[in-house]
């Protein structure tokens, strides 16, 4: 929680836009509100036939090759195929927010089958997502990305600078979803704590299941072929589709005009 101090320089919003939100979807346009549920399971598939090409290809055939120019072929590998884990992300973002189809189960289920292979529980996640996009921009209720003023940033020291903006954004996501943000520590990967609400653990229950599932896998295969092999197979490429996530996390929330509110100046409307 950021002190009054803290709060006091950031920019206080005290008349609503001159704008409505009906206005925003006019001018965005009514053919981009209808869910397509074919067009999205095109790309879902899309997304999943190239990654399953990719890791079939690199840990297969093209096998030598690779460990031959490995100082070139690896770092072009992980960033491909890092992009396209991104992509699965993406996909399952979607779904959580129901813009994947009109169908819940068929966007929950779908959820489920892009997120768990990239270690995202589906349903925490999609919960504490909800928070966040009915609070954003708010320093004392939002969940996940809450602003720093600029003269507490310049109080931070070098290192702690350093880790948390240049290092920590590699496997910062996962981090939150283990440990929480530093403010609430709200662990998406258990069942203790209050980001999961008594009627929302059986369904937290079926992602935690699938997420300790490919953990097991990971597991295993790491024992089977070796750490090093799943290291340059899989784990390099989802540290690039983590930063993926951090890059454009920050790109979606920072801006010089952004508003940042807090409870005594929030307005709704």
């Amino acid at each position: 929680m950021l002190s009054d101090t803290d709060k006091s320089e950031f920019p206080r919003v005290l008349e609503p836009p001159k704008f409505t939100l009906d206005d925003l979807k006019t001018a965005i346009g009514p053919e981009l509100f209808k869910r397509n549920a074919w067009l999205s399971l095109y790309y879902f598939f899309q997304d999943v036939f190239i990654i399953s090409a990719l890791f079939w290809l690199v840990g297969g055939p093209l096998y030598n090759i690779m460990e031959s120019y490995w100082y070139i072929s690896y770092p072009i590998y992980a960033f491909v195929q890092g992009t396209f884990m991104w992509s699965l992300f993406v996909v399952g973002h979607d779904c959580g927010h129901g813009s994947f189809s009109e169908s819940w189960l068929l966007n929950d289920v779908i959820g489920h089958l892009a997120h768990s292979p990239i270690l995202v529980p589906y349903y925490p996640w999609k919960f504490s997502h909800a928070i966040h996009h009915a609070n954003t921009g708010n320093l004392d209720a939002d969940e996940t990305y809450v602003a720093i003023a600029e003269r507490r940033y310049r109080r931070l020291a070098l290192y702690v600078r350093l880790v948390r903006y240049y290092l920590f954004p590699l496997w910062g996501f996962f981090l939150y979803l283990v440990f929480g943000m530093p403010r609430t520590y709200k662990s998406h990967v258990g069942l203790r704590g209050d980001l999961i609400k008594p009627e929302q653990r059986l369904r937290a229950r079926v992602s935690l299941a699938c997420f300790w599932g490919v953990i097991a896998v990971l597991a295993y295969l790491s024992y089977q072929y070796s750490f090093t092999f799943m290291a340059k197979l899989y784990f390099a490429p989802w540290t690039v589709y983590l930063a993926w996530i951090s890059i454009v996390t920050h790109l979606h929330h920072t801006h010089p005009g952004t508003e940042i509110l807090n409870l005594a100046s929030l307005v709704r409307y």
